[in-house]
């Protein structure tokens, strides 16, 4: 994945510090599964990236480093 992340958006949010403003997101990291993208749908595989007590592992990200989106599909 050329040394991309994976998470999905839970909030926007700002917030001013300093007279200097950030606008964040929180986000949950996601893990990729395999070291290459799935046979059937040439989609990279993913799960939920959590914590050692087994809680989502949660971030709060500034907007210039989110590069761009992707569609997440769940598998069944």
């Amino acid at each position: 994945m050329q040394g991309l992340e994976v998470a999905q958006i839970f909030l926007f949010f700002s917030f001013v510090y300093k007279d200097t403003y950030y606008p964040c997101a929180l986000v949950q990291w996601f893990l990729v599964i395999g070291d290459e993208p799935d046979d059937e749908t040439g989609y990279w595989m993913v799960g939920p990236n959590v914590c050692q007590n087994g809680r989502l592992y949660l971030a709060i990200v500034h907007l210039n480093s989110i590069y761009c989106t992707a569609q997440l599909n769940p598998a069944y």
